[in-house]
């Protein structure tokens, strides 16, 4: 089987092509790679988005952990939102937790994988 034959059935499992026809020409190649990349293109746009600094009002607000930013005094931490009987705010995690403003907001990374 040539290079290319292989990359062509490579890209039909991922597009879920019915090959057995064996009805591959140029413009068929060309219309699963275009949807191809377009997937791929969606899923880096997603990926971007969650490591953009968002407007803190669209953060999770159920004690999820998130870095927060503060414009005012450029301070980055760990924070999350703590809800209580009087008082709603977001807290920065620390052996003593603090109140205070974070302005900005984006996911935690994923923690490293064991092996």
């Amino acid at each position: 089987m040539s290079a290319l034959e292989i990359h062509m059935n490579n890209l039909a499992k991922a597009m879920d092509y019915d090959i057995s026809s064996g009805a591959w020409d140029t413009a068929t190649l060309m219309a699963c790679a275009a949807v191809q990349l377009n997937r791929l293109k969606a899923r880096i746009a997603e990926l971007e988005a969650q490591t953009q600094w968002q407007p803190i009002e669209t953060a999770p607000k159920d004690g999820t952990r998130i870095f927060g930013f503060d414009k005012k005094d450029g301070c980055m931490e760990k924070t999350y939102y703590k809800r209580n009987g009087y008082k709603n705010s977001w807290m920065v995690v620390r052996p003593i937790n603090i109140e205070w403003n974070p302005t900005l907001w984006m996911p935690l990374p994923k923690p490293p994988e064991e092996k």
